[in-house]
């Protein structure tokens, strides 16, 4: 199973056992944590979306909850049931809020870390284009030099083999 099939899993076993607890009971505080805990299962691993999708849907099952205990008789203490739910969505849309922006941050991380990587590329290219030019640029100069050398060592024996000339022109005359 792949990770979302998984959050998809936990979200719903979490929203069924909250929506169980609501109904067996009468103030349904431990359902009041389980639906944002829901919620929170589709944050961490959803696209935006869906962390959207199951507050709604957490939130319908409280309202479902809240309406089958009034209509059941379980009634008697109206407020508290009025309260614990409303902590209930209140929780449930704390928690999609942020898992939104959890989603949001992971999407722009996977776009940042995808445009690092080209970067990456493009800095191993003009590394690899360097060495290149590194390596032509120290191939000219050692051609330039041994040619330098060449040319140094010529003109040297022309200037010795002038030298030679003159003195034998200047002993000639003598």
């Amino acid at each position: 199973m792949n990770k979302l099939d998984s959050a998809l899993l936990i979200c719903l076993s979490l929203a069924a056992a909250a929506l169980g607890i609501d109904l067996l009971t009468r103030t349904a505080m431990a359902g009041a944590a389980l639906y944002p805990a829901a919620v929170l299962a589709m944050a961490l691993r959803r696209p935006q979306r869906d962390v959207l999708i199951a507050a709604g849907a957490c939130s319908l099952l409280v309202a479902a909850a809240f309406l089958s205990g009034a209509s059941t008789g379980q009634a008697d203490n109206l407020l508290g049931m009025v309260l614990n739910r409303f902590g209930a969505l209140a929780g449930i849309w704390v928690v999609a809020g942020l898992g939104k922006e959890f989603a949001g941050l992971r999407d722009r991380l996977a776009v940042s870390r995808n445009e690092l990587g080209l970067v990456s590329d493009r800095l191993a290219r003009t590394e690899a284009m360097l060495a290149d030019t590194e390596m032509r640029f120290e191939n000219q100069s050692a051609e330039t030099s041994a040619t330098l050398g060449q040319v140094s060592e010529s003109l040297q024996t022309e200037i010795a083999q002038r030298e030679r000339i003159e003195r034998a022109l200047q002993d000639a005359r003598a």
